[in-house]
């Protein structure tokens, strides 16, 4: 298997999924601590990793011109545990060479780069076998596609900022949302597969007007047939994430678009549209609750 080099398998006593959160399988030095992300995600466990001294200032907080502020702690990088439990090594192996996918077609400046590893824990004849990843955090306003059209529209998630004015910031934006769309583009045609790009938050916008897919655990694989396939979770993401590299290449960048080309021309009759439509009000129903 040397083609897999590049992560660690860490073997650890049995830990309930329920105490998941001590995260007793990682040495962590005395100048850091992880704490639970607000937003956590479908597929993952979501942590931060927090220098401790930007802990202690956010709690205490520090003076400015005689004002008491409380900055939230920035974590220097993200931790992911995949919720999913593999049955064998191979299964956890081929979820990272999906990874590897995405670094392939779109790169690192196109995807938050991650160092994946493989935790195991054993005991009394059981095991469960984890992916986690330690993924670099990404500073910027989340990119919500919905309800955008138009170059103009990126002024929208501009924040203001000493290094880039916002000319700037939408000159950029418009590059990386170009090649991104020829990335995802090219990984389609030779793979057969698109990454995950509906899910709220998957795709961020960074100060500088640079282009992140943070979601790196969800890559479908595109069925060419009138069935409308649901992920593990029960959501029509192949047929949304679809829509959206429609919205950022016909909306956005406003380039034309036919109707007929071949890698939208499946997705977008007003028959399926509707049945993705009920399916995915049907799976926020679920996901609330809503009887």
């Amino acid at each position: 298997m040397a083609e897999d080099k590049g992560f660690d398998i860490i073997t650890v006593p049995f830990l309930s999924t329920r105490k998941l959160q001590g995260l007793n399988f990682l040495r962590t030095p005395a100048t850091c601590c992880f704490r639970r992300h607000f937003r956590g995600g479908l597929r993952s466990h979501i942590f931060e990793l927090i220098l401790t001294r930007d802990l202690e200032t956010e709690q205490t907080g520090t003076l400015k011109d005689n004002i008491r502020q409380f900055p939230r702690a920035r974590p220097t990088r993200m931790l992911r545990v995949l919720r999913t439990r593999f049955d064998s090594l191979d299964q956890a192996l081929r979820e990272i060479k999906r990874y590897r996918l995405l670094l392939k077609f779109l790169g690192p400046g196109l995807v938050a780069k991650s160092e994946e590893f493989i935790v195991e824990y054993r005991a009394y004849g059981q095991r469960e076998i984890l992916l986690c990843g330690l993924q670099e955090y990404i500073t910027g306003t989340i990119l919500d596609p919905w309800h955008l059209a138009g170059k103009e529209a990126l002024k929208h998630f501009y924040k203001p900022n000493a290094t880039t004015p916002c000319h700037g910031f939408v000159t950029r934006a418009v590059k990386e949302i170009k090649t991104f769309v020829g990335a995802v583009r090219a990984m389609i045609q030779a793979t057969g597969h698109i990454p995950d790009l509906a899910g709220v938050g998957n795709l961020m916008l960074t100060p500088e007007g640079g282009l992140k897919l943070v979601d790196i655990n969800n890559i479908i694989e595109i069925k060419q047939d009138s069935t409308i396939h649901l992920d593990d979770r029960g959501y029509p993401c192949c047929d949304k994430s679809m829509e959206v590299l429609f919205i950022l290449e016909q909306k956005i960048l406003q380039q034309p678009v036919s109707m007929d080309d071949p890698l939208y021309k499946q997705f977008f009759t007003p028959e399926r549209r509707d049945r993705v439509k009920t399916l995915e009000q049907a799976f926020f129903k679920r996901l609330n609750n809503v009887p």
